[in-house]
């Protein structure tokens, strides 16, 4: 569903160049500055997967200081942009890939609305996650201000891309 560019670098100039880096640095420091709360004194190295990762931004954003990042992601666009950054790459299907290691933390970053039982996805990560793991997930959220304005025109009404949204609620239900 994602076409030829999706995962190309965009090319800005001028005052557009600068923006738009400027909205991307400041909304993953502040990914990374909510998640630290959750992390604590959690001793380093923190290993960390991120399923759907796309192009590896978020990962390649972490300090790897304190972090070693890994990435499993299905498109091969995203693959080649990913292993550029010298993230060790699972490539293929999340449900599909047989981890050798565990982890301190699994990331889904927008991406359980793109399958069609994202149950399946949180059980997987018992049996990779360490005992005292996280699991970290961003959704579109129909309880939130931008689907109560924009309805019908939100950005993440994205069929045939999402296939369900939710809130707080439908996730808490799924994530028992």
């Amino acid at each position: 569903y994602y076409g030829k560019t999706y995962y190309e670098e965009r090319v800005h100039s001028g005052l557009g160049a600068f923006l738009s880096s400027l909205v991307n640095r400041v909304m993953l420091w502040l990914q990374r500055r909510s998640l630290e709360c959750f992390l604590g004194k959690k001793p380093s190295p923190i290993r960390w997967l991120d399923v759907g990762a796309g192009s590896g931004e978020f990962l390649a954003s972490l300090p790897r200081e304190r972090f070693v990042p890994f990435a499993c992601e299905i498109n091969l666009q995203g693959c080649a942009l990913i292993q550029r950054k010298n993230i060790t790459l699972y490539k293929g299907d999340f449900l599909h890939q047989n981890f050798l290691e565990s982890f301190d933390v699994v990331s889904f970053w927008h991406m359980l609305e793109h399958v069609k039982d994202p149950k399946v996805y949180l059980r997987k990560c018992q049996d990779i996650l360490n005992d005292d793991g996280i699991v970290v997930v961003a959704l579109p959220n129909t309880r939130g201000l931008g689907f109560r304005v924009g309805r019908a025109w939100w950005y993440h009404m994205d069929a045939p891309r999402h296939v369900w949204l939710g809130n707080r609620k439908t996730f808490s239900l799924l994530a028992k």
